[in-house]
């Protein structure tokens, strides 16, 4: 099998880049249209979509309180099998199989475990599939689909809005305890809210004056 990385360096402590090689860029990027060419993604997987997080804030603008999550080591929680159960309904279990094959990695550490890897261009959308399979992809569909709710994903970023806490206070226990039996846990050290300021995206304040509460980013 052709080698598909060209180099790979840990970015911070268990957190792995690869870059792929020119061959597998091509192939990432026929995987990534594949799928793109018969998966409807969520209108607030922001991150696949135009406007990005700009367009993620601005759905939160009119809401008081706000919670977010962060997916602790998102595309390393993504492993071969997922993979390729998420992509069987749309081509196959042979032609998801070989597109898991094409899309994972063995963790440079921990043998026998295979997962998405950072750099791979396919990478953030098969991880994006795996969520909406999820039991907390369903339920953020189903927020989603909530008058009293806002919602926005971008990669491994999530948000809720609303104007009640006391219902965002239940909302955020609910998704930590589907996040847990998703296999797709929630960093502590990122989690923020309820509250009516949190930080996010690592980009300027996008402020309205015609609102009290903002959803404030840190640069």
């Amino acid at each position: 099998m052709p080698q598909k990385w060209s180099t790979k360096y840990e970015r911070k402590p268990d957190r792995w880049v690869f870059e792929p090689t020119d061959e597998y860029r091509v192939i990432g990027s026929t995987i990534k249209n594949a799928l793109f060419s018969v998966w409807d993604a969520p209108d607030y997987y922001f991150h696949l979509r135009q406007g990005g997080h700009v367009a993620a804030l601005k759905l939160h603008a009119a809401n008081t309180y706000f919670i977010r999550f962060d997916i602790e080591d998102f595309f390393g929680r993504v492993n071969r099998s997922r993979v390729t159960r998420c992509l069987k309904e749309y081509f196959g279990y042979n032609n998801a199989r070989d597109m898991a094959n094409d899309s994972t990695v063995q963790h440079p550490v921990e043998n026998g475990r295979w997962v998405l890897p950072y750099g791979f261009v396919q990478s953030p959308i098969l991880a994006s599939l795996a969520l909406s399979k999820s039991r907390l992809g369903r339920e953020l569909d189903r927020l989603d689909r909530s008058k009293a709710t806002c919602v926005s994903v971008y990669v491994d970023d999530i948000i809720i809005s609303c104007n009640n806490i006391e219902q965002l206070e239940l909302t955020g226990a609910l998704l930590s305890e589907l996040a847990v039996k998703s296999g797709l846990s929630f960093g502590s050290s990122k989690t923020e809210g309820p509250g009516t300021q949190i930080t996010a995206f690592n980009i300027e304040p996008i402020r309205r004056a015609n609102i009290a509460a903002k959803v404030f980013l840190v640069t």
